[in-house]
């Protein structure tokens, strides 16, 4: 008896896109540092972010911090006497100094280094 071989058509997204291949896939997307600072740019500092709700700060002075470790920086989220939200980074900007380091409280008058 002869050896026969069957032909398998190609099924899911080989099949349709056959340019993608079956071959070894590069891992470099998990862990090389020049693609994650591509990302950053292209992805995360073009897009808002979730970092509390209105809810955790309802009355004038009330503030909270939140860390972005993606960007290793510190935002600081505060109502102000009118009811408005406002967000700053949370770093003095003729020192460099964090301003706030509590995560949240309420502020008597103005924030400073």
């Amino acid at each position: 008896m002869e050896n026969s071989k069957i032909t398998v058509p190609p099924i899911g997204l080989t099949a349709k896109y056959p340019e993608v291949g079956t071959g070894p896939c590069s891992t470099d997307i998990y862990h090389d540092p020049e693609i994650y600072r591509k990302e950053i740019e292209a992805v995360f500092k073009r897009s808002w972010f979730m970092i509390g709700r209105v809810e955790q700060i309802p009355n004038a002075g009330d503030f909270f911090t939140y860390e972005l470790p993606t960007f290793k920086q510190s935002v600081l989220i505060v109502r102000d006497k009118d009811g408005q939200v406002n967000g700053f980074h949370n770093v003095c900007t003729h020192r460099g100094n964090v301003v706030e380091h509590r995560p949240d409280g309420k502020c008597k008058g103005v924030f400073m280094c």
